[in-house]
């Protein structure tokens, strides 16, 4: 059975969660809107495809165009990026990527409660 799960990676290492998704057989789906770190070069979109090669996809769709101002959430294209989550669930699970610290102050948080609409029989939780 897939699942979702949901994580940021100022809580991981790269090597923890290489290791998570193996062990889920997931793939990181980094939904940051411009995935790349200013202070963390090692969470930059070019290293983690070279890192996590087949097992990395960029959801362009769930970032936030708001990110970095005071602004509410606006997420790029909800519906989309649903789209290309529904297809991803054929073949693996997911752990959705982002580098907010707090989940409940995070865009993630309001693509997990869409995903939940939607997938009312996929298990989604916190990795």
């Amino acid at each position: 059975m897939t699942q979702i799960f949901y994580t940021n990676y100022k809580l991981e290492s790269r090597d923890s969660l290489i290791q998570k998704a193996k062990s889920r057989n997931a793939i990181i789906a980094d939904c940051r809107h411009t995935p790349y770190s200013q202070f963390y070069s090692l969470w930059n979109k070019n290293v983690l495809e070279e890192y996590f090669k087949e097992n990395y996809i960029h959801i362009k769709e769930f970032g936030n165009q708001n990110f970095g101002t005071h602004k509410e959430f606006n997420i790029v294209d909800v519906k989309k990026g649903i789209e290309i989550v529904e297809e991803l669930l054929k073949t693996k699970s997911i752990i959705l990527l982002c580098a907010c610290s707090e989940f409940d102050k995070c865009h993630l948080k309001e693509i997990v409660k869409n995903l939940e609409i939607h997938f009312d029989e996929v298990e989604i939780s916190e990795l």
